[in-house]
């Protein structure tokens, strides 16, 4: 028997999240005393919670577990552990987690979820000393819901009704009769017994069905089993029939193919003759195709023939050698060329460089010369903007620099009004915002309690929605209540329908019917097989006619069928219908036509590509000369690119690159004679101002400290004269170096603008003229071409038709002769008394077969139809009985629906309150708004006046650094021109410049000389090609002629006669061997025929057998085994069903008589008063049966019985649910001796207080000999404590309170004083 140990609560209701608070359960009594609100109830809805998973009442959205906004946190976790011992007596742990979470951007909402629980055994053999060993039996929820009962012993029901029943649920046993028959269902486990007995008839319906027509399926097997017992013998007997037959065909056959390889080798002795005829026809096409190719090259030549075939080979080596000899020479003339254009190149680049030089040198000379005009403006601008007097006049150095000096002066002084602006803005915007502050905390402060008020309206609204949503989802009236009885009736009514359809449709005579046309069928197709019997006696005659009949029917169909194929290609070609007598003389003279044609058509043709031959060589010559032009001036062109593009110039040409690097040379050397008198230049300079304070450059006056500055500026750069003239003459070799490049490509240059403007241009003429003429021999050849290929086609048609007509007229012969020999035969059949095939037979039978399988699929769909009828009716019972349940439960849900308007009602009363609270703190907010906005609007305003004022001045401050920026950027530019002397690089730059004009001039006219040169060797080259062309073509022709005389030499070795003679000897021979081989397939063709009718009749039988009856002795064994079991299950079903019924209508009256004995006994030892004698549960059954019970709780006074329920004050019915509970306790809780009393003293006077104490007093005396008898009593009433310490039973108890402020809940265990 199972008992409590201890409990650990963790974060559930009051119970801190921190700590865990542990109680320990006492056999066999634990009291729990606490005032109203201190957690006690927690503990038994914690027992509750950790045994079955199911959470208080009302709980939802994480009212069960500690409150974050009490804890101070955003997240609470929770947890529930018990310790218990199981009907075994194994010690186990449950716990069971929880996590709240407040909602984001919500005032206080909350979302629970359930975490992970675990159940686990403890070992039974652990030392007290060391740690607990467990082993986890689960961690999911739903199995924990399902083991912890388990293993307590005792159903979920009880635990929830019985053992752990929440206070508000307390006085159920007098709650509406429908929630009375519902929880005492639950308890005696009614539902799932009465729903198995159900079942078991609704099994035992469906199995007398299925019974029936298993029953009906096994004679329909019985019946083909013994069909295909009668097939098999026959089926034997025809097999030994075709053995015998079979061993004669082979012997033909062993004859036929001797006969047959005899022939093959005298068709490959004649098929040496036809290879004579075909070498002699490839020889003389081969013959035909190399004098073409002469005619051709005899169109092209000069043909030398006086010249012998080794000295045409001389002097083709000797021209080759002379060609090598002019390429070399075309060779160094491009190097020459190429070295100049170099040359030129490197003299063009210099000359860009200089170019670009002297550019740059002329700007920076005018942009100092505009600098010093700007510099005046710009001062006087300054002065004019920012009101600085006294600068409107010409401005010496010291002037200026004196003026700078004011500006940045005015530029200190704008910063620091700036930042005395921002610090006294900062501190007036601090004082207005302490203000602003103190109106948002008292405001802050409203709309928190406005907040709460909406959490409590929007909790009961919630709670309205969840009767709404249940009142919508319960929308039972009574017109569904009416409806539901409409349509239990209406499905009454179909299922009596469909029973009478099934009555009248007479399924069983039907079937009976089906089976006797089935017999006679049967009885048609052995009289057939007899019949087809007496016919295999004349099996050798009916053969020979059905073999004739065949083929002169296949025959026929081939006739038929090569004129069909063939009639719209002779319709076509021929121009006429085809007939089978005159096809074969049309289509010889048609094709007699078409073979002249085709002859003129390939003379034709031959002419056609002889000129397009001798027009593509030309297009080629020329196309190819093109080329070779186009890839020396691209090769020239990329030549001069490089070139430029090593010399780093930006000229084009070679001829401008050269200008260019001509005039640098000529400025460089300039410079270089100029830079010796560079020092004594400078000197005198440095002299001149001195004496004259003025600079004799510019002409302008020297100050004293200007004159130190200009010193200063010449001896640098008489100290840097010997550095410059070193550079100057290292870029003067540079320029020379480059020039020498630009004279070695200039020819390079020449060669690629004579290619692209003369020699190219000429090609390009050429080749569009060879071009033009190519499109018109193309598509001459094309015609010519297609015109041979078209009659070709068309010969190759005529030549099928040809063959085709010669098969219609041999095969129209052949049907003839059948013909006779059919109607023979069948004189001879006739005079039998029978002109029946066995195909004849054999159609009926396949006739007589094809009505077997229909009449079979009849009775099987009377069959089927029979089955789905039955279960029609069964499936309409189902639905009856599924109806009349949803009757009862929708005449529950309507009472329900009544209980929740009720509920609705209250919560609004509660909203309408909540709201006129939150209309007063809406006031008090919207007054604090208008004081709040005004301050706020002062302090906006004062802040942008200051933000204002202090704009104006950072613009000021602005204005002064960007005149000083631009002041400041002029005078840099002044200062860098006067110390880099650019006037003197200026001229010596003009000089080299035209020095490297020169220089190029002379480049260029090398360069044309040589291109000169090049075009002439290129002329050369081109008549020397040609020559040897000429010698090559002469040496090809005299090939093709030597291949001709050998053609001829081989055509002439064949011994053509012969061989057409021997091939027409092997026509005439070769027909009557043939023949005979023909004759002897015959013979066997017939015992095949013989065979094949035999073979035909027996594969059908198989095939008969295989598809109707194919393992029909195991489906008959199959299924009388299967009608027989399952009688005998169907028996078994009715005996159980019968046993149970019996055991539960026992169970329960026992159990009810037990329960009311102890009931009586606990109401006469504890009710004081005198107005009931007893009370008790009285079960009335309903229903046909009487399987399912109502309940109600009825009291008695002297005989005198009536309903308890709303006749009893509110202490009798806390009393009265005591008892009922203890009473279930001790019936259903043999294995589980535990049960919870939360405040029992409820409603109770001191007299019944008193009674109670006495009758647990006696209760726990009865039952402490039991080990795990636990009575758990929950109480606020210290003076019923005190009875029960009076009584003996209590010595110790827990105390639970509110610490922590009374926000935390605490157990304390304390001894009775």
């Amino acid at each position: 028997m199972s008992s409590l140990d201890k409990l650990a609560i963790r974060g559930i209701r009051s119970f801190d999240h921190n700590d865990i608070a542990v109680i320990q359960f006492y056999t066999p009594l634990t009291v729990i005393v606490g005032h109203n609100g201190s957690g006690k109830t927690t503990i038994i809805e914690c027992l509750k919670y950790a045994t079955t998973g199911d959470l208080p009442p009302n709980t939802k959205g994480g009212a069960f577990v500690h409150d974050p906004s009490i804890a101070g946190t955003s997240e609470v976790k929770a947890s529930v552990k018990l310790r218990f011992f199981n009907t075994s007596k194994d010690k186990m742990v449950v716990e069971r987690r929880l996590q709240v979470t407040k909602k984001k951007g919500a005032a206080s909402g909350l979302t629970m979820k359930t975490l992970e629980g675990t159940i686990s055994l403890c070992d039974k053999d652990e030392d007290r000393g060391k740690k607990n060993k467990r082993t986890s039996l689960s961690t999911k929820c739903a199995a924990l819901d399902e083991e912890v009962p388990r293993q307590l012993g005792v159903s979920k029901a009880i635990l929830e009704n019985v053992i752990f029943c929440h206070q508000e649920e307390s006085n159920w046993p007098l709650s509406e009769p429908a929630a009375l028959k519902k929880k005492f269902d639950d308890i005696f486990e009614a539902t799932k017994y009465t729903k198995a007995l159900d079942q078991i008839k609704v099994l035992r319906k469906e199995q007398a069905i299925e019974i029936k027509v298993d029953k009906e399926k096994l004679a329909a097997l019985k019946t083909d089993r013994d069909r295909a017992i009668r097939l098999r013998i026959t089926i034997e007997k025809a097999s030994s029939t075709i053995v015998a037959k079979q061993a004669q065909h082979d012997e033909l056959e062993a004859q036929i193919r001797k006969v047959a390889d005899d022939n093959r080798k005298f068709y490959t002795q004649a098929a040496k003759h036809s290879e004579i005829l075909g070498q002699h026809s490839t020889l003389q096409t081969q013959r035909k195709l190399t004098e073409d190719q002469l005619n051709q090259l005899r169109a092209i030549i000069t043909e030398l023939k006086d010249v012998s075939d080794h000295e045409l080979q001389k002097k083709i080596a000797n021209h080759k050698t002379d060609l090598d000899g002019l390429y070399s020479e075309k060779v160094s003339l491009n190097e020459r060329l190429t070295d100049e254009k170099d040359g030129q190149e490197k003299q063009e680049k210099k000359r860009s460089i200089a170019q670009t030089n002297h550019g740059n040198l002329q700007a920076q000379k005018d942009r100092y010369d505009d600098n010093l005009v700007n510099r005046l403006k710009i001062i006087q601008e300054i002065a004019t903007r920012h009101e600085m007097s006294g600068w409107d006049h010409d401005l010496t150095t010291d002037e200026v620099a004196e003026f700078v000096e004011q500006l940045e002066a005015r530029i200190a002084k704008q910063g620091k009004k700036i930042e005395d602006i921002k610090t006294e803005g900062r501190k007036n915007n601090s004082e207005r915002q302490s203000a602003i502050q103190a109106i948002k905390i008292t405001k802050s402060s409203d709309e928190r309690a406005r907040s709460a008020t909406d959490e409590q309206i929007r909790s009961l609204k919630s709670r309205i929605s969840d009767i709404n949503r249940k009142l919508d989802n319960a929308n039972t009236t009574s017109a569904d209540i009416t409806m539901k009885e409409s349509a239990l009736e209406e499905e009454k009514k179909r299922k009596m329908g469909l029973e009478d359809s099934v009555k009248a449709a007479s399924y069983p005579e039907m079937l009976t019917t089906k089976s006797a046309e089935a017999r006679a069928l049967e009885e048609k197709r052995d009289a057939l097989h007899v019949e087809l019997t007496s016919l295999n006696l004349q099996a050798d005659v009916r053969a020979k006619l059905q073999l004739k009949r065949t083929e002169s029917k296949r025959k026929d169909d081939a006739i038929q069928s090569l004129i069909d194929s063939s009639r719209a290609n002779f319709k076509r070609i021929i121009k006429l219908e085809p007939t089978r007598a005159t096809m074969e003389g049309e289509v010889n003279a048609v094709a007699k036509v078409l073979d002249a044609d085709i002859r003129a058509a390939d003379k034709s043709l031959v002419d056609a590509r002889r000129v397009l031959t001798n027009v593509e060589t030309s297009v080629n010559l020329t196309k190819k000369k093109l080329k070779e032009l186009q890839d020396a001036s691209a090769a020239a062109k990329r030549r001069v690119q490089m070139g430029l593009q090593r010399q780093d110039t930006e000229c084009e040409t070679v001829e401008a690159a050269m200008t260019e690097a001509e005039q640098n040379i000529a400025e460089i050397t300039e410079e270089v004679k100029s830079a010796a008198s560079m020092t004594e230049f400078y000197q005198s300079l440095i002299d001149n101002g001195r004496k004259h304070k003025k600079c004799v450059g510019c002409d302008r006056g020297l100050s004293g400290k200007e004159l130190a500055s200009f010193e200063t500026y010449c001896k640098a750069r008489i100290n840097n004269a010997p550095e410059k003239v070193k550079t100057t003459k290292a870029e003067l070799k540079q320029w020379e170096e480059q020039m020498n490049e630009l004279k070695g490509l200039l020819p390079h240059e020449v060669s690629y603008d004579k290619l692209q403007l003369e020699d190219i241009p000429a090609a390009e003429q050429a080749a569009a003229e060879h071009a033009a003429r190519l499109p018109a021999a193309t598509a001459e050849t094309e015609r010519a071409s297609g015109w041979k290929s078209e009659l070709e086609a068309k010969s190759a048609d005529v030549q099928l038709l040809r063959k085709t007509a010669q098969d219609v007229v041999r095969m129209h012969r052949e049907t003839e002769e059948i013909s006779r020999d059919i109607v023979k035969l069948e004189s001879e059949l006739s005079a039998s008394g029978s002109t029946a095939t066995s195909d004849d037979i054999q159609e009926q039978l396949a006739t007589i077969g094809t009505d077997l399988r229909a009449a079979s699929k009849a009775m099987d769909k009377l069959r089927t139809d029979s089955q789905k009828m039955n279960q029609q009716i069964q499936s309409l019972t189902n639905s009856i009985h599924t109806i009349e349940l949803d009757l009862n439960k929708k005449r529950q849900e309507l009472r329900d629906k009544e209980a929740l308007e009720k509920r609705k009602d209250e919560a609004n009363g509660e909203i309408t309150a909540l709201e006129e609270k939150r209309k007063e703190l809406e006031r008090k907010i919207r007054d604090a708004e208008a004081p709040l906005r005004k301050l706020e609007d002062e302090a906006n305003e004062a802040q942008r006046q200051y933000n204002a004022t202090e704009a104006l001045a950072s613009r000021e401050l602005q204005g002064f650094h960007k005149s000083a920026e631009t002041l400041d950027n002029n005078a840099r530019e002044i200062k860098q021109f006067e110390t880099r002397g650019v006037s003197i690089e200026l001229a010596k730059v003009e000089r080299d410049l035209k020095l490297q004009e020169k220089a190029i001039n002379e480049t260029k006219a090398r360069v044309q000389k040589l291109q000169n040169d090049i075009s002439k060797a290129d002329k050369a080259l081109a008549d020397s090609n040609a020559v040897l062309r000429n010698f090559n073509d002469n040496q090809q022709f005299r090939r093709l002629r030597r291949e001709i005389e050998v053609i001829d030499g081989k055509i002439d070795e064949l011994d053509v006669a012969s061989a057409e003679k021997a091939h027409r000897t092997y026509e005439a021979e070769y027909n009557v061997k043939r023949k005979k081989q023909a004759d002897l397939s015959g013979q066997q063709a017939k015992l095949g025929g013989e065979v094949s009718t035999l073979e035909n009749d027996l594969t059908e039988k198989r095939g008969e057998l295989k598809s109707e009856y194919d393992n029909i002795d195991e489906k008959y064994k199959t299924e009388l085994i299967k009608v027989k079991t399952a009688e005998v299950a169907n028996l078994d079903l009715e005996k159980y069903g019968k046993a149970l019924d019996a055991a539960i209508m026992s169970f329960h009256g026992v159990k009810m008589k037990e329960i009311n004995d102890t009931i009586a006994d606990l109401w006469t030892k504890t009710y004081q008063g005198t107005d009931i004698d007893k009370i008790m549960i009285k079960s009335e059954g309903e229903g046909k049966n009487g399987k399912s019970y109502n309940y109600r709780v009825a009291m008695q006074k002297d005989n005198t019985e009536m309903d308890m329920r709303g006749r009893c004050s509110a202490g009798q019915k806390v009393l009265a649910s005591i008892i009922i509970r203890l009473a279930l306790a001790e019936s259903f809780g043999m294995n589980c001796g535990i049960l919870a009393l939360d405040e029992p003293t409820t409603n109770l006077d001191q007299a019944n207080i008193k009674a109670l104490a006495s009758a647990l007093a006696d209760l726990i005396n009865e039952k402490k000999g039991q080990s795990n008898f636990q009575l758990l009593i929950i109480t606020h009433d210290e003076e019923f404590l005190n009875i029960l310490g009076g009584n003996g039973v209590l010595d110790r108890f827990w105390r639970v309170s509110r610490g922590d402020g009374g926000q935390v809940s605490t157990i304390v265990r304390q001894k009775l004083s």
